[in-house]
């Protein structure tokens, strides 16, 4: 079993992006999501459940997204879209949430803050 959350990102009350998370269904969190809502984020409740993030992977790549996604964003059929695939790890090696996320090119800025590792 798997849960799946979907989220749109707000920018000045407009839809700037469109989430969905996948989250495995493991017996140890069996009760995590029974009163999840919008107002819930899913790391604090990782947090609660002792789950330990190690790390996470992100691709970034420019796509001509579908008329779906297209809809939902409510964007002009030139325009490319900014779609994301994120995998976290926990200390086990497990994928505890895989998410794909699709954001409007011209909404859209990514920084990265990289630290050397002590």
């Amino acid at each position: 079993m798997i849960f799946e959350m979907k989220r749109l990102f707000l920018l000045n009350g407009r839809i700037a992006a469109l989430t969905t998370a996948y989250v495995p269904y493991l017996e140890e969190w069996k009760d995590m999501f029974h009163d999840f809502n919008e107002n819930t984020s899913l790391f604090d409740r990782f947090q609660e459940y002792n789950v330990i993030i190690d790390y996470a992977e992100e691709n970034l790549e420019v796509v001509t997204p579908c008329t779906d996604i297209r809809r939902a964003l409510y964007l002009p059929d030139n325009l490319q879209v900014v779609y994301s695939e994120h995998k976290t790890y926990d200390v086990k090696g497990r994928v505890i949430v895989y998410t794909e996320s699709y954001m409007a090119s011209n909404k859209f800025k990514y920084t990265i803050t990289i630290k050397r590792n002590e």
